[in-house]
């Protein structure tokens, strides 16, 4: 029987051999390594070596190296190993003594063949050689000459020493070697090569094993004659006498500097490769023609949780979702079918049973002559695409639902302002049947002709800036009916950073318009109603201011008329006497009665008086005719926009027509710039803004009159040009604010007043006016218990009106 020594570190590989030639009859032994297959070779003495070539330690061209180098199994026939096709010395092991190689992964069928082959050849050269025996008997001498010249010709360096080491004898290759001629060596000992590279246990643990008959195998470095030092490789073996006792030994040298320089160079590639292969970052698996897995990286071994001996000889639909698709399928691809795609998805189950999508890329392997020798597979783990690919396909619905059941109108345009998509909301809004149908048409496909190509000019104009349109107020012309949106449009950006187009959000504020422009003409109304109804409060005031006047116009005028009786009689009976002297009938009775009445009409004093009286009804007149005139000039409507006014002239009226609010508890002083420009404002509401801040003060200086009877204070107002603004102050001395209240002081409906004295709204109209209608704004400084002081600004040139409110007013305190 025929005997085969199966030497390969891969134990499921090694096993699938044995079983197959156990199968065919062969006796079968193994070993896992190189350095336990040499020992197994030398005490087995196999027919025929199956060797892997990668092992650790000792590989399958050192492994055959050793065994060429021993007579007992120089013969013995080897078949090489390798499962890297790009290994370097897969070929090349022929040219290094082996007698066959196999790639991996092979069939079962080439294993066998490769066997039956090296064994018959192994027969062949057997009977070859006896009969060649039989026939040449060749003599001893003959044999010696033979073996001295096989020697002399050999390529390894040869040296034969005595057995206490002196030089017999050395060989051509010996002194190509070390560079010693046999003449410079012989008689000498080997000592002459030593380089001092190795401890001196190295040596004594050499001679002690030869020295006691056996063989020793190793390397070592030397040096040569010129002084450079080599690496070689040494066999010593002991030659024993006929007594059995160590008389010679014959050294067997090789420089294998290139060599290892070569191996290690290899070793590094294969140990990259490795390390390339186990931390790639996908994974990675073979299998054989048969479907089991023959090698596995590290990263796949992570993905299922298993260890390499747990899957390797495992058919590979152990590893799948679906065992029996997974089957099917590599069969059918080991069977000659082309694979389906160039990567697939498939699903893998882990060591714990749960499931995992993977990408699967697979290369068929073949031989040369077209045979499918397994399949080597790269696989991905796409978990994380997947859970992404669900969350985005959720994030799809959560829009398509925020797009289908959102009232407003959602929309997105190319860079031509073409619609690409657009929600329910807006389809209804454009009259169309469904959304898709607004796909590639353009606003002008829906809206008037100049409402759609104001809307492609901003649109345009995004597009190239990149600069959003945020809460635009449009009017929508539709069938003839008008609609008010408020949109805003914002680029889309691609993953080159360019704007691909833009989506708009529009909200239909029709009603919300219509209702502030009802707004609007009821704050009109509420502050002409604020105005008359100030006005009335204002009229009892008025009426004083205009009876005192008009009191002293009727006392004079009737003065007038009794003075101008007196006069007439005087002047009558003046026109008498000159009659009569004319006619030259003037009597003493005539003249006594003009004189009576010239005494009794006091015509000095009439002289005096009436003038005076004149004078004074003549400034009542014009005191009377102010008065009105401010009434008119406070109460002007004033127009829809904003017109250059006169400040100053609209505070004298204001004084004049508040006069009786304040003339009992404060004078009032006017420091009015004179250049002051014209401002822009509402006039009638400035009007008000004043009148409010003038009352106010007088009433808090009149909590302060109260407690000092007698005594009067002071309220200022003052017109600054400042800069781009004009400035407004009305101060008071009044009680000033108080800290809690300061906060709320422009808040409707907050009064710090009696109860029935105020309604909280004065300067609520104030802020209201001056911050939102004119654009300016209102501060105040106050100090408890000396005063208050309202600021007013507004601005000189004509602006839009900000929609929102202003921040806060700010405050100054003094207290």
């Amino acid at each position: 029987m025929k005997k085969i020594l199966v030497i390969d570190d891969d134990g499921p590989l090694r096993t699938t051999i044995l079983i197959a030639l156990q199968r065919q009859g062969y006796a079968v032994c193994e070993a896992s390594d190189g350095e336990t297959g040499l020992a197994a070779a030398f005490a087995q003495q196999p027919s025929l070596i199956l060797s892997d070539v990668n092992m650790t330690g000792r590989n399958g061209f050192e492994l055959l190296k050793e065994l060429r180098t021993h007579p007992e199994t120089s013969a013995i026939p080897v078949i090489l190993m390798t499962g890297e096709p790009h290994f370097a010395g897969a070929r090349n092991s022929m040219d290094r003594g082996a007698d066959d190689y196999l790639q991996k992964p092979f069939a079962k069928d080439t294993l066998l063949m490769s066997v039956r082959a090296r064994l018959r050849r192994q027969d062949d050269i057997k009977q070859s050689v006896e009969a060649k025996v039989q026939k040449e008997l060749i003599s001893a001498e003959e044999k010696l000459l033979l073996q001295t010249s096989a020697l002399e010709a050999a390529a390894n360096g040869i040296a034969i020493t005595k057995r206490d080491g002196t030089i017999l004898w050395v060989n051509h290759a010996f002194t190509r070697l070390t560079g010693y001629t046999a003449e410079e060596v012989v008689g000498r000992n080997p000592r002459v090569l030593k380089s001092d590279r190795h401890p001196p246990k190295f040596y004594h643990d050499l001679w002690t094993a030869i020295n006691a008959g056996n063989v020793w195998h190793g390397e070592l470095v030397n040096k040569r004659k010129e002084g450079g030092c080599y690496l070689e490789e040494m066999t010593i073996t002991p030659v024993r006498g006929a007594n059995g006792e160590v008389r010679n030994f014959i050294a067997i040298k090789q420089d294998v500097t290139e060599r290892k320089r070569a191996e290690e160079a290899l070793r590094r590639s294969q140990q990259e490769f490795k390390d390339m292969f186990d931390n790639a970052p996908v994974g990675f698996h073979e299998i054989d023609a048969e479907g089991r897995l023959v090698r596995i990286n590290n990263t796949e071994l992570k993905m299922l949780g298993y260890s390499a001996e747990e899957l390797l000889g495992q058919f590979v639909w152990k590893i799948s979702g679906d065992e029996e698709t997974s089957r099917q399928a590599a069969l059918a691809k080991l069977s000659g079918e082309p694979p389906p795609a160039a990567s697939f998805e498939r699903k893998f189950r882990r060591k714990d049973g749960s499931i995992f999508p993977v990408l699967v890329s697979d290369r068929i392997l073949k031989r040369e002559d077209g045979v499918v020798t397994g399949i080597r597979t790269s696989i991905q783990d796409i978990t994380a695409e997947k859970q992404i690919e669900q969350a985005l396909a959720r994030e799809r619905d959560l829009l398509q639902a925020l797009m289908d059941n959102l009232p407003d109108y959602i929309y997105f345009k190319d860079v031509n302002s073409h619609f690409t998509r657009i929600n329910r909301a807006h389809a209804r809004h454009l009259g169309l049947p469904k959304p898709e149908d607004a796909i590639s048409r353009t606003d002008a496909d829906f809206f008037s002709a100049a409402g759609a190509r104001q809307k492609l000019v901003d649109e345009q104009y995004l597009l190239a800036t990149g600069k959003p349109i945020l809460g635009l107020v449009e009017k929508a012309d539709m069938a003839g009916e008008t609609r008010w949106v408020s949109s805003t449009k914002v680029p889309i950006y691609g993953t080159n950073g360019k704007i691909t187009g833009l989506v708009g959000i529009s909200r239909d504020i029709t009603a919300f318009k219509q209702a502030e422009l009802e707004r609007q003409r009821m704050e009109v109304q509420l502050r002409q109603s604020q105005k008359l109804e100030s006005i009335g409060q204002l009229a009892a005031g008025i009426a004083h201011e205009i009876n005192t006047p008009t009191q002293y116009v009727g006392d004079n005028t009737r003065f007038v008329k009794d003075s101008f009786t007196a006069i007439v009689k005087v002047l009558k009976s003046h026109e008498a006497l000159l009659a009569a002297a004319k006619a030259g009938a003037v009597t003493p009775e005539l003249i006594a009665r003009s004189e009576t009445l010239l005494a009794e009409s006091d015509m000095e004093y009439l002289y005096m008086q009436i003038p005076t009286a004149l004078a004074e009804t003549l400034e009542g007149v014009e005191r009377v005719s102010k008065i009105v005139r401010a009434m008119k000039d406070f109460s002007h409507p004033g127009g829809k926009e904003k017109t250059p006014a006169n400040l100053n002239k609209a505070i004298e009226s204001t004084a004049t027509v508040a006069r009786n609010e304040w003339k009992y508890a404060a004078d009032l002083k006017l420091d009015l710039e004179p250049d002051l420009p014209l401002v822009p404002c509402f006039l009638g509401e400035f009007n008000q803004c004043v009148l409010n801040l003038i009352v106010n003060a007088a009433h808090a200086i009149g909590d302060v009159v109260k407690k000092n009877p007698g005594t009067k204070g002071l309220i200022t107002v003052q017109t600054r040009h400042d800069g781009d603004q004009v400035e407004v102050r009305v101060m008071d001395t009044g009680t000033g604010i108080p800290e809690a209240a300061r906060p709320k002081i422009f808040e409707p409906f907050f009064t710090t007043k009696d109860v029935g004295k105020g309604t909280g709204q004065g300067l609520a109209m104030v802020y209201g006016s001056i911050v939102n209608q004119h654009g300016g704004n209102v501060t105040f400084e106050t100090e408890t218990g000396r005063g208050t002081t309202f600021i007013i600004r507004l601005p000189l040139k004509l602006g839009v009106v900000p929609r929102t409110e202003s921040p806060p007013p700010r405050e100054i305190s003094t207290a």
